[in-house]
């Protein structure tokens, strides 16, 4: 069911599992282009086809010589530290009667998943705008769950690898750096290939932000994660991956709330999101046969086997920063066992 059929400010607080087939009035949030992602995602634009049969592909880079990185050009980076998202519990008051008369919002509105490729230090303070196709030896785990430590290499097949070792990988997707630690315990050194969607900036870490990811991994290298921070555009092989799956879409499940669920009393976001043209709502997204609610996950099966399908968000949250409403997606796919 698509928000973009809908008039969610007149929907009114409808509880999960509720259909919306009283509204009316279309609405332009979670319509067809913001899920869809409005960057480009072709193989032109990030340099690169990748394969989703595990086939690796002759990449089209430009390779820096010194650090073995393959993307040029300047960037000022912008903060995009996540965590201003507001977290909603569950209750099973809808009345009103436990929170002063303010309705209990039923959906979660959760951070976004942050693709994490290195850190300023390693790239002279300025991390790449882009990175079209990087191999990284892997040399240990990250200081955070999802994360794997790597040092750049300048071939396929990660020979010549040298410098200090970066981050990689998407904060809390275990079932991703989980795998990769295990080969590490064993003694092996696994091999990682690296594309990206355009950057977000740096975190509070240093550490370089990116719209999207995707890493694959072994020899002949195969795909093993894919991730998008938000509706935008996904690197080459990321969508060789997806293939005729497409993109995830907004799903069957829709949850509104009120604005006073989100925002305190006085809040500016208050104002805002009152006077916005939608109203909060939190979707499940629906993918491969699969229908998830954010901060959930389903395993999925396609072409190239089982893969586990994580939504960390799906939703609609008018604010000062946000006055329209537009439809916040995050979602990743990790390989499954």
């Amino acid at each position: 069911m698509a928000f973009s059929n809908m008039n969610l400010k007149m929907c009114g607080v409808i509880l999960l599992g509720v259909g919306l087939a009283a509204c009316e009035m279309d609405n332009p949030a979670f319509g067809d282009d913001e899920l869809g992602g409005s960057g480009d995602t072709s193989a032109s634009e990030s340099g690169e086809s990748g394969s989703s049969s595990g086939s690796d592909t002759t990449d089209a880079t430009t390779t820096d010589t010194t650090t073995g990185d393959t993307t040029t050009g300047d960037t000022t980076a912008g903060d995009t530290t996540p965590g201003d998202s507001t977290d909603t519990s569950t209750s099973d008051s809808t009345d009103g009667s436990d929170t002063g008369g303010v309705e209990m919002c039923m959906g979660e509105f959760g951070d976004p998943f942050v693709p994490i490729y290195g850190e300023t230090g390693a790239f002279n303070g300025q991390c790449p705008p882009v990175v079209t196709s990087q191999y990284l030896r892997l040399t240990g785990v990250g200081l955070e769950t999802g994360l794997v430590m790597g040092q750049r290499c300048m071939v396929a097949g990660c020979d010549s690898c040298s410098g200090t070792s970066i981050p990689v990988g998407v904060v809390g997707l275990d079932d991703f750096s989980g795998p990769l630690g295990e080969l590490l315990e064993q003694g092996l050194s696994p091999c990682i290939k690296v594309q990206t969607g355009p950057i977000l900036g740096i975190d509070g870490a240093t550490r370089c932000t990116y719209s999207s990811i995707w890493i694959g991994a072994g020899n002949p290298i195969v795909d093993v994660l894919l991730a998008s921070h938000d509706p935008a555009a996904l690197p080459a092989a990321g969508s060789t991956l997806l293939g005729d799956n497409g993109i995830p879409e907004v799903g069957d499940t829709v949850t509104h709330c009120p604005c006073e669920s989100l925002f305190g009393p006085g809040s500016e976001d208050l104002g805002c999101c009152l006077d916005s043209m939608t109203e909060p709502a939190v979707a499940s997204l629906a993918f491969a046969g699969a229908d998830v609610l954010p901060v959930g996950m389903a395993q999925v099966g396609f072409a190239n086997g089982l893969w586990n399908f994580h939504v960390a968000q799906s939703q609609v949250r008018p604010s000062c920063d946000n006055p329209e409403g537009s439809a916040e997606t995050s979602w990743a796919l990790v390989r499954g066992n």
